[in-house]
């Protein structure tokens, strides 16, 4: 299932994206994609809830820009497409910050925006095959095999001879072992504890003393001396100045 969030103002946009969205009913793939229209003033709320994977919105002056950056940073792992006026220089929103998969200007043309929606389609279907066969973890719950893909986990937490993986679609309990996984997880991953490990693409900062780390949402997950190292590695940071001296 791809989920698609549309934030657009205009009903006319509104109804072309609909319908290039809604000719993929002619293949069969109507049950695979979803899509829903929302205000521009709910972006941070859908931005927080992280279970979208592509946001369809409209960057037309300074304010819409500065916008985009601070709801991003809570979810760094949806896709963006961005439609502007031709007035508005795309190459400011061409950014590590904002990271658009694709780029439309105005005014929309109904055969150009139906390209650019398959291209972007067919990118995500891709992503998502990616994901399902080269970057999921795979867990046992009440005697069934489950699969969650990397980008859909904030951390993991080893709690009462558990393990509870922290998910941006739920959480689960399960048995396993931190030394067992760390052979299974990607490289996106870092232990910061012994009962701690954390995605990093969830990892907004790290605080002075690298006494924990806070994730995009605000949640805090300490960090212990014997991992600190490898977490300030990880998050391409380097040992303060007053730690070196201590």
């Amino acid at each position: 299932m791809i989920s698609i969030t549309i934030f657009l103002e205009s009903i006319a946009e509104r109804k072309l994206i609909g319908q290039s969205l809604d000719t993929y009913n002619s293949f069969g793939l109507k049950e695979l994609i979803r899509y829903t229209f929302c205000n521009r003033k709910n972006l941070e709320i859908e931005a927080a809830r992280e279970s979208t994977d592509l946001w369809i919105v409209s960057l037309n002056d300074e304010e819409d820009l500065r916008d985009l950056k601070r709801i991003r940073r809570w979810n760094p792992q949806v896709e963006l497409m961005v439609i502007s006026d031709r007035t508005f220089d795309f190459s400011r929103c061409v950014t590590p910050e904002i990271r658009p998969i694709m780029l439309c200007k105005r005014p929309l043309d109904k055969e150009i925006l139906r390209c650019e929606i398959t291209s972007v389609i067919r990118y995500l279907y891709l992503k998502q095959e990616r994901v399902n066969t080269n970057e999921s973890f795979f867990f046992a719950v009440r005697k069934m095999r489950k699969r969650i893909p990397f980008t859909r986990i904030r951390y993991f937490e080893a709690r009462n001879k558990k393990i509870v993986l922290y998910g941006t679609h739920g959480d689960y309990e399960f048995y396993d072992s931190f030394t067992r996984m760390g052979t299974v997880l990607g490289d996106q991953f870092v232990r910061c504890h012994r009962s701690y490990i954390v995605n990093i693409s969830y990892i907004a900062g790290m605080d002075y003393g690298g006494q924990y780390l806070e994730l995009c949402d605000g949640t805090q997950i300490p960090i212990s001396k014997k991992y600190r190292r490898e977490t300030e590695a990880s998050f391409g940071l380097k040992k303060s100045a007053r730690e070196d001296g201590n």
